[in-house]
């Protein structure tokens, strides 16, 4: 499968919350886009920062991910399902979160989870995956506070991941995984719905509900975001080369047929305009592993 490589880049403005990517263990590499890291500064009483919460912008990926609050223990796990649309997502300074980031309908590989159940909603980890596997849900949690590093925390969850994928006994529907591969391979261009038929007889309402329960999306809105993350990454690169602002080049490359829909595209998958992205963009940390 033509492996689907999401981009969470920081921005200037969200300067005071450090954020990091790191690879999941190979095996776990078709499954776990990565493991990620979130931290904000401490509030320095008689500084010049203010209470209120920081807000850091998450960009629409259609992944599915797993959030433990490293700073408050007492807080739950959380699971967030795939959403069509950017999140703000609130920090208080001092904040601490560790995260398992999961590809498009992978989390089916391991955990019984019905996508289109939990799309565009924030719920208890818990709560969502079978019962027993609760108990070493919990355990698993526990010992991510404890832990020390980011390497522990990516050990301790690697381990985890494997004794829950062994418990599972789930394959894929072909015409799922045909579907993705043909979407990530033209960067969402593709008409799917006739790609699919190439090569096996079904509807596109059958194709829609399977990707209701296995995306949690419609195939037109996951086509959308795959194709918003392949410009996401085409317009990081483009501005690193160069110090312009024209993209021209990009959204005709992604079958825009002028500049003013290329531009109402990313802010309903990002909130911010491209110009905007690229005037606010931050270099990228040195740990964080991300490929282009």
């Amino acid at each position: 499968m033509h492996r689907y490589k999401p981009l969470q880049p920081s921005l200037l403005q969200e300067a005071e919350a450090i954020y990091h990517e790191f690879p999941a263990l190979s095996l776990l590499a078709g499954i776990i886009h990565c493991y990620w890291s979130l931290q904000t500064s401490p509030l320095v009483v008689g500084s010049s920062q203010t209470a209120a919460p920081l807000l850091y912008r998450v960009a629409a990926d259609a992944c599915v991910d797993v959030i433990v609050d490293i700073a408050r223990p007492e807080v739950p796990s959380v699971i967030v399902g795939a959403t069509n649309a950017p999140i703000l997502f609130p920090l208080d300074y001092g904040a601490e979160f560790f995260g398992v980031r999961f590809l498009p309908s992978m989390i089916q590989r391991v955990f019984d989870v019905h996508l289109g159940e939990i799309a565009h909603q924030t719920l208890p980890f818990e709560d969502v995956i079978a019962p027993s596997l609760r108990l070493e849900a919990r355990i698993w949690v526990e010992c991510l506070h404890k832990a020390d590093s980011f390497e522990e925390r990516n050990a301790l969850t690697d381990t985890f991941l494997l004794h829950a994928l062994s418990l599972r006994n789930f394959t894929h529907d072909a015409r799922l995984l045909q579907a993705l591969d043909a979407l990530y391979a033209s960067h969402g261009t593709v008409k799917i719905e006739e790609e699919v038929r190439k090569h096996h007889a079904i509807s596109p309402q059958q194709l829609r509900r399977i990707f209701q329960a296995s995306v949690g999306l419609s195939p037109k809105t996951f086509a959308r975001i795959v194709r918003f993350q392949a410009m996401l990454k085409a317009l990081t690169q483009h501005s690193r080369q160069t110090s312009t602002r024209n993209h021209e080049g990009i959204f005709f490359d992604f079958g825009f047929y002028d500049q003013a829909h290329f531009i109402h595209e990313f802010q309903s998958l990002y909130g911010v305009s491209p110009s905007a992205f690229v005037r606010l963009q931050s270099p990228p940390p040195s740990k964080n592993h991300e490929e282009d």
